[in-house]
């Protein structure tokens, strides 16, 4: 009796570890890319919809621009998974010259958890620093991960 006792206590303070991380970490608001050579920015909103967190363009920085992504368009995507230190990113790769898009894909990623933070958010394939409103996540867009186009710009 007392190992079942002593496992479901360990059940108990164990398994609520494992989704905190994730369920902690607010990525709701204005996103900018870190690289030197394209800052562009994104806006994240949880889709409760599809169960995710989606970013979707509001400036293209001088790459994005020149491959032809679109203010307002899903690039980023990142939902949780039974890794507690990660979850999965998915974000949108183009080709293309002069602002016109010959092509995109997918890339799957992960979001390291533990090296993000609610101003900092580090991924397999960029980091990200949060912009605006830190405390509340600002916000950005219209809710529920549907982006409004209108407000969003190119900076090239």
């Amino acid at each position: 009796m007392r190992r079942s006792v002593l496992l479901l206590c360990l059940i108990i303070f164990y398994v609520p570890t494992q989704s905190l991380a994730a369920a902690e970490l607010n990525l709701r608001g204005s996103w900018e890319s870190s690289d030197v050579k394209n800052r562009w920015r994104m806006c994240v909103s949880w889709a409760q919809s599809s169960g995710r967190w989606e970013g979707h363009l509001t400036e293209n920085g001088y790459l994005s621009g020149v491959v032809g992504f679109a203010a307002g368009e899903l690039i980023w995507t990142a939902m949780p998974n039974s890794n507690s230190s990660q979850m999965q990113e998915n974000q949108k790769y183009r080709w293309g010259s002069n602002g016109v898009s010959t092509g995109y894909q997918w890339q799957d990623g992960v979001v390291y958890l533990a090296q993000s933070s609610n101003q900092r958010l580090v991924t397999s394939s960029s980091t990200f620093v949060k912009l605006g409103a830190s405390e509340s996540g600002g916000s950005c867009n219209g809710g529920d991960g549907d982006a409004d186009s209108s407000n969003y710009s190119n900076r090239y």
